[in-house]
């Protein structure tokens, strides 16, 4: 299975950066800033992140985590994630989990992280929703639990989240955690496999797909295709 997903929440991109009037526009497209004008996207958002602004913590956060107009410091990005994370800001949840989970910037602890991780998973984000699931599935910070591995996979494969998709057809090929049902694996990793980028993950859900089909019968295949092309991904609660 694929190992904790170390996903940068992309800045929000601003569809222009002409006529911004204030730290709080300047923030707000900071992404589209960082390229022109860094300065002025860090002044913004540490502005206003020293007045408690959330979405301005979890920004400046973001600029020290992956070095965008400040030179990278995982220490200050633990920082200001935990200010926005105190917040509620899922995005900062979500980063500083992923911080805890792999003792960058802080001393590792998986209890902490799957925490932060249920704190964003909470507000139907999907990859806090797999890397939740992850916990269960390892045993990290947590009693291995498939079952509620397998209904946290579920949330964020029906969103479209593509490792979701990819390890509960897994659980399904396995009987872990669920029933063992080929025709919900092949389903699953036939989704997998159409929302990956080109590249090895992609290949794991067809082949893994092909080889549940080795013990399928040729009616199953064409009902497990049909139950494929007929999924819609659910919006999250």
């Amino acid at each position: 299975m694929i190992r904790v997903i170390a996903m940068a929440i992309v800045l929000t991109v601003a569809a222009t950066t002409t006529a911004l009037a204030g730290d709080a526009e300047d923030c707000d497209n900071a992404a589209a800033l960082l390229q022109t004008d860094p300065a002025r996207a860090v002044s913004a958002c540490t502005d206003l992140a020293e007045q408690g602004d959330a979405h301005a913590e979890f920004m400046l956060g973001a600029m020290y985590n992956f070095g965008q107009g400040v030179l990278q410091d995982y220490g200050r990005a633990g920082l200001w994630y935990r200010k926005a994370a105190d917040q509620g800001v899922a995005g900062a949840q979500y980063n500083l989990g992923i911080m805890y989970d792999t003792g960058q910037g802080v001393e590792q602890d998986h209890a902490m992280a799957l925490q932060l991780y249920r704190a964003a998973a909470d507000q139907g984000m999907a990859a806090a929703q797999y890397n939740l699931a992850l916990s269960y599935a390892q045993g990290l910070g947590v009693p291995r639990d498939y079952k509620a591995a397998a209904a946290l996979y579920r949330k964020a494969a029906e969103q479209g989240f593509a490792a979701g998709q990819l390890n509960l057809g897994a659980l399904y090929q396995n009987g872990d955690g669920v029933p063992l049902d080929n025709l919900q694996a092949y389903m699953w990793y036939t989704l997998a496999a159409a929302a990956f980028p080109p590249g090895p993950d992609g290949d794991r859900a067809a082949h893994n797909r092909d080889q549940v089909a080795r013990r399928m019968s040729p009616d199953e295949i064409s009902q497990a295709q049909q139950m494929a092309a007929e999924w819609k991904p659910k919006i999250a609660e």
